[in-house]
């Protein structure tokens, strides 16, 4: 991959890099605001920003590059990060910032060790590059629709979001009050090193609670569920949560299709998607699964994404009965959860 590297390249990445045989650094640049220059200037693969430069000039700079000449930003934090530089990395990924990674170490027998997440968001952001020319297949109708007699009740509301993701759900999350109807579990792309404080950063721009999902967790009316593993999370027949190890034919872990299907399949009560700022396209075939099933769907509207990926494709799919700007999605979740019957064409709100 070419790579763009905003900061100071620490040596440890460039033997990192070495090591792994199929990347070159293509330009440096000291500023994060010299960035979108470069990018439009010399177009990258990646961006590897370190964590010290995100600051509220970097932050524009970020959202100024996703509008410009988008790919994906990769955050890279301290091995250990503490509770302000988590902070900075939310405001990143609300920014547009594809994910965030720890910087590897060298140990005391030169071994570099701790690569792993930064592996792993190499590896994604190559998967989104090459399936941009490759459109998403249809689903298999008969797949994942195994039926099952629950006694369910109540909406569950099932939310997607990537890159600029943070920002859009607190938004979403800050309007709801604690009456709230529906049940609501979230899958946002993560690094599961960030996910707890992902959790605590929503809850205090909550009225709702906001708690990590576990296994065997049954969505429950007026709470908030987020996966906060890389496993995948799933809805099971039982109507209960699960997280599933085993690989699934998707570029992202948690994947946010692989548990909008498993909704589409499980839920038999009320169900309403929404998918949500980000690159790529998962979430659009899952939310195209769950209008299949009945359910209300929302796409964000192109206007109010920082990042017009995964919408986009759900838009094209026609998987969307709504196409809907940020601000509108929680007075039409509260209209959903109490009309069952809002179903049919597309319509911009």
């Amino acid at each position: 991959m070419r790579l763009g590297f905003a900061g100071e390249v620490p040596d440890v990445v460039h033997r990192f890099l070495a090591e792994r045989g199929n990347d070159e650094i293509a330009w440096v640049v000291a500023r994060m605001q010299d960035v979108v220059r470069r990018a439009v200037e010399r177009p990258v693969d990646a961006i590897l920003l370190e964590l010290r430069e995100v600051d509220r000039g970097e932050l524009a700079a970020i959202r100024e590059l996703t509008a410009t000449a988008p790919c994906p930003i990769i955050v890279l934090t301290p091995a250990a990060a503490s509770g302000w530089e988590s902070s900075r990395v939310f405001a990143a990924l609300s920014s547009g910032a594809f994910d965030a990674a720890p910087v590897p170490r060298i140990v005391g027998t030169g071994r570099i060790l701790g690569g792993e997440g930064l592996h792993v968001r190499l590896e994604t952001a190559a998967r989104l590059l090459r399936a941009t020319t490759q459109p998403p297949a249809p689903p298999d109708p008969q797949r994942g629709r195994e039926i099952a007699i629950l006694p369910q009740s109540g909406p569950l509301v099932a939310i997607g979001a990537s890159a600029g993701g943070p920002g859009a759900l607190a938004a979403i999350l800050t309007r709801l009050p604690t009456s709230f109807p529906g049940a609501i579990v979230v899958v946002q792309h993560i690094e599961e090193r960030f996910a707890a404080g992902l959790v605590m950063w929503l809850a205090g721009r909550s009225a709702l609670p906001v708690r990590a999902a576990v296994d065997w967790d049954c969505p429950t009316p007026g709470t908030v569920l987020v996966a906060a593993s890389n496993d995948h999370l799933v809805l099971a027949a039982s109507g209960r949560l699960e997280h599933l190890a085993a690989r699934a034919e998707t570029s992202h872990r948690p994947s946010i299709d692989v548990f909008f299907r498993s909704v589409a399949a499980h839920w038999h009560a009320r169900q309403i998607g929404v998918l949500l700022t980000g690159m790529g396209s998962d979430g659009a075939l899952g939310l195209l699964a769950m209008r299949g099933a009945g359910a209300a769907t929302l796409a964000e509207a192109k206007e109010t994404c920082i990042v017009y990926g995964m919408p986009k494709v759900a838009a094209e799919l026609g998987a969307a009965t709504e196409i809907t700007r940020l601000e509108n999605i929680p007075d039409r979740l509260m209209s959903l959860c109490a009309d069952s019957s809002s179903q049919g064409k597309a319509s911009h709100v």
